[in-house]
């Protein structure tokens, strides 16, 4: 989905916050071949197994996007505008895609903040 909209000198990063205890756990192994699998264009990821990367950016569900610039949190919630799993995710507006072009662009972002949907994430309290 974002594959087309990563530009060289941006960073894309899987952070896994899924606590050691919680059935769904990965090891570092685990989400690299998960990565790959489902052929997402991480430019590197981080299995956060105590969820202090995840908390200190409030990340509530997966997916719980985020887009820094410059060092500055100028997104944060849903990847796109449809909740429907059902639903072709072409059909949908996606807030990170259209974020990063205008990032491109040296525009003001049109969305900064929207409801994140997904499962939880699953800390180790």
């Amino acid at each position: 989905m974002i594959r087309d909209t990563i530009r060289a000198e941006t960073d894309y990063s899987n952070i896994n916050s899924t606590g050691q205890t919680h059935p769904n756990y990965e090891s570092p192994e685990q989400t690299k071949k998960t990565i790959e699998e489902f052929k997402i264009a991480s430019t590197d990821f981080i299995v956060d197994q105590d969820g202090s990367l995840g908390k200190l950016f409030g990340a509530k569900t997966t997916p719980h996007m985020f887009i820094i610039d410059k060092g500055k949190l100028v997104y944060q919630c849903a990847i796109d505008d449809n909740s429907d799993s059902d639903v072709d995710p072409k059909e949908s507006r996606n807030y990170v895609r259209a974020g990063l072009e205008e990032l491109s662009g040296e525009k003001t972002l049109s969305t900064k903040e929207t409801t994140p949907y997904g499962c939880s994430v699953k800390y180790d309290n």
